[in-house]
């Protein structure tokens, strides 16, 4: 990683977290919207309280990847429906996917998981079956 760009609805918070990357010597940027954030990066981090989707499916590049922290309660959506149903999903823990998480949010199934984080650190699921995936 050499250029970390930044997106938080509190302008000074993401300024701060500018300075804590530009100290460590990367190259940071600061945007105005999360859509802004995946019209420029491959691999994106999403971690907020939303309760209504910060990105969607034509605001990725394909092949994108996104590590989704915010949906861990009921009502809360980072990611939008249309956008997990052409994802490969790949959550940490089925239950809590459904119940809180990202899945059940978003009207999702158990089996629209892909597979579980723990399989893809065991070597028992693939993370990626193509390039664009």
């Amino acid at each position: 990683m050499t250029r970390v760009i930044i997106h938080d609805v509190d302008g000074g918070r993401a300024h701060r977290m500018a300075e804590f990357w530009q100290q460590a010597g990367l190259e940071c940027q600061v945007v105005g919207s999360a859509r802004e954030v995946a019209r420029d990066c491959d691999n994106i981090v999403t971690a907020t309280w939303s309760r209504r989707p910060l990105l969607h499916l034509p605001d990725l590049r394909p092949g994108s990847h996104i590590t989704s922290l915010g949906a861990d309660e009921p009502g809360k959506a980072e990611l939008d429906a249309q956008l997990l149903q052409h994802a490969l999903v790949i959550v940490d823990d089925l239950d809590l996917a459904m119940t809180s998480g990202a899945l059940g949010t978003a009207g999702l199934q158990r089996r629209d998981a892909a597979a579980l984080l723990g399989q893809i650190i065991e070597g028992t699921a693939a993370a990626r079956t193509e390039p664009s995936r």
